[in-house]
């Protein structure tokens, strides 16, 4: 985490991140931690990483997959922290991913 936070956060450009990509990142964040609440404090989580982290980021900078692979690295790193079981779900999980994150790639190109 950046030590020096922004003085001004664009607020902009996190409204138009969240527009373009949230709902894709719910799912598949959703798909791997299996619970709505979780999935929405995750998501929630992400988008306040995206205001102190990127503020200036410019959202047509990045292709869509990659919000989509930010979001199931945090969910990912959720499980890590929550699950002593870990290698099993994500097996699991993983498999079960797999064709929304390749649907969702192919819808947003």
């Amino acid at each position: 985490m950046n030590i020096f936070l922004p003085k001004k956060i664009n607020q902009n450009t996190i409204e138009t991140v969240y527009e373009m990509h949230a709902a894709a990142m719910y799912g598949c964040i959703f798909k791997i931690v299996q619970n709505k609440q979780k999935a929405d404090d995750i998501l929630m989580d992400i988008f306040r990483t995206f205001a102190v982290e990127f503020p200036n980021n410019n959202p047509e900078n990045n292709q869509p997959i990659w919000y989509i692979k930010f979001a199931m690295k945090k969910a990912f790193h959720y499980l890590r922290q929550e699950n002593d079981g870990f290698s099993s779900i994500i097996t699991e999980r993983i498999n079960a991913i797999k064709t929304a994150v390749a649907q969702t790639a192919s819808a947003t190109a």
